[in-house]
């Protein structure tokens, strides 16, 4: 059985940028056929999150959304 994928996005995204996240999971769910989700987070180590469920075998993180503040 496939690895849920995952997202890691900051929860400080704005709407448009949470709407594109959105949008990106159901294309890459379906043209994988796995299922996709989005873990919104205020910590600010997406990364630490990311190894951690890599570490565990939990899941697949394929992207960190931070936002663009600079």
């Amino acid at each position: 059985m496939p690895q849920p994928i995952v997202i890691i996005a900051d929860s400080n995204l704005t709407a448009a940028e949470l709407k594109h996240c959105e949008d990106a999971c159901s294309a890459m769910a379906t043209a994988t056929g796995q299922e996709v989700h989005v873990l919104l987070t205020e910590w600010s180590h997406p990364d630490a999150i990311q190894a951690s469920l890599a570490t565990q075998g939990m899941a697949r993180v394929v992207q960190v959304l931070k936002p663009n503040r600079d």
